[in-house]
């Protein structure tokens, strides 16, 4: 019987699961940031909120967010965001965060809780698919007026291939 169940769990440990790296998500410090949908349109955001076509030949793409709280203490972090896609393209986004700012601060998230919204990359040609999603803090503190270093790993890469594309993504 004990050699039924050292089999079974070597068997188990030989079983492929789901690969970490293909989900949609990632961990910077205490910050589970999901990517939950994406999105090309022919539409953009103006600063004053307006939407408006895209010159032609041009498309933008949207990439939702859902980003948790998953540490013990409140977060205060600024991200920025790079698209990657083909043909060697890379363009950085801006963010649309809590009633609309473009600016990807995140000022005092408590522990448990999700702030959603996307980053958007305008004036993608149309020839270009979006690729890769690189998300990223601009320095190593989540303190909220302390200083908690988050380490070394503060950048994630999302396959966009394993995002879902719904109808609307963050709009």
């Amino acid at each position: 019987m004990l050699r039924w169940i050292i089999m079974l769990a070597y068997l188990m440990l030989c079983i492929p699961s789901t690969n970490a790296k293909d989900k949609p998500e990632g961990r910077i410090g205490d910050l589970l940031i999901t990517a939950t949908g994406v999105q090309e349109t022919n539409t953009y955001e103006t600063l004053a909120g307006d939407h408006l076509p895209t010159k032609p030949g041009f498309h933008t793409v949207l990439i939702a967010l859902a980003i948790r709280n998953v540490g013990k203490y409140s977060v205060c972090a600024n991200l920025g965001a790079t698209l990657e896609g083909t043909l060697g393209l890379e363009s950085k986004g801006w963010a649309h965060f809590k009633d609309n700012m473009r600016v990807a601060y995140i000022n005092q998230l408590l522990p448990g809780e999700t702030l959603t919204g996307w980053f958007e990359f305008p004036d993608i040609r149309d020839e270009i698919r979006p690729v890769k999603f690189r998300i990223h803090q601009h320095d190593s503190n989540q303190g909220c007026g302390m200083t908690r270093t988050i380490g070394y790993r503060n950048e994630i890469t999302i396959k966009l291939a394993n995002v879902p594309q719904p109808e609307s993504a963050g709009r």
